[in-house]
């Protein structure tokens, strides 16, 4: 089988969809409640090191839908340090500090720290071994597909269908009955007020919002948004034209 490409710009501000999926069956369903509960607590952990920021994401049975953005610039050496510190303090796991004077040093911290590839990295490893130990006591080998693919998002459209598309995955899944997902998605976390990923995600929402929104607040543009999303899912599912006006905007 051909190797699947992995998109990457650093000479911008660029944004990525990065689907991660596990290894096993179509059908097989690995991650159960308190699996993705692990998850978000990594994923959120794991935020803590990199400059790359998750914009929205969403836990599934068996794959887990990321969105992100990664900076061109990297980070200064005194952000180095304070992110570096907030990780390994969050982890609970002493750690010998860097010679933060040793540019040289710092220099190949930040650049990891504004890297997918890294991000990625460390979050499927960190998941995978949680999982072995833990989840399936014993068990060996690999938790994810081998190469994971990320794709560039050309255009502020493309990155409100796609925000669209991972937040309504939950119900093309089967697992949710509407766009507020419970701890599946960003909107049914934001909505009981649990979402570490929220700021980034309203802030992305507001830059690629297809219709003028400055006078709206948060709240006011994230119920458009999930009002949206519930028009989009009624007329998935056959709706009647006047059961989806009640989502218009």
């Amino acid at each position: 089988m051909a190797r699947q490409s992995r998109q990457v710009n650093n000479r911008q501000d660029t944004y990525y969809h990065i689907p991660l999926r596990t290894v096993g069956l179509k059908e097989d369903r690995p991650f159960g409640p308190a699996e993705r509960r692990r998850l978000r607590e990594l994923l959120t952990q794991v935020s803590l090191f990199y400059t790359v920021r998750v914009v929205d994401v969403a836990f599934l049975g068996n794959h887990v839908h990321l969105v992100v953005k990664a900076p061109a610039r990297l980070p200064r050496r005194a952000l180095v340090r304070r992110r570096w510190l907030a990780y390994y303090a969050a982890c609970g796991t002493p750690k010998a500090e860097p010679n933060w004077e040793d540019l040289e040093a710092v220099g190949r911290i930040a650049a990891k720290m504004r890297s997918i590839s890294e991000f990625v990295k460390m979050f499927k490893q960190r998941a995978a071994v949680w999982f072995n130990n833990h989840a399936q006591p014993g068990r060996r080998g690999s938790l994810w597909c081998n190469r994971f693919v990320s794709k560039i998002v050309t255009s502020s459209k493309q990155l409100l269908f796609l925000m669209r598309y991972v937040d309504l995955n939950p119900v093309k899944a089967g697992m949710a009955s509407g766009a507020l997902a419970g701890m599946l998605n960003v909107p049914g976390a934001i909505a009981v007020g649990a979402c570490p990923f929220a700021a980034d995600y309203l802030k992305t929402l507001r830059s690629c919002w297809d219709r003028p929104c400055a006078h709206l607040d948060d709240d006011e543009l994230f119920a458009r948004h999930v009002r949206h999303l519930e028009r989009i899912r009624a007329g998935s599912r056959g709706a009647l034209p006047e059961e989806m006006d009640r989502y218009l905007i």
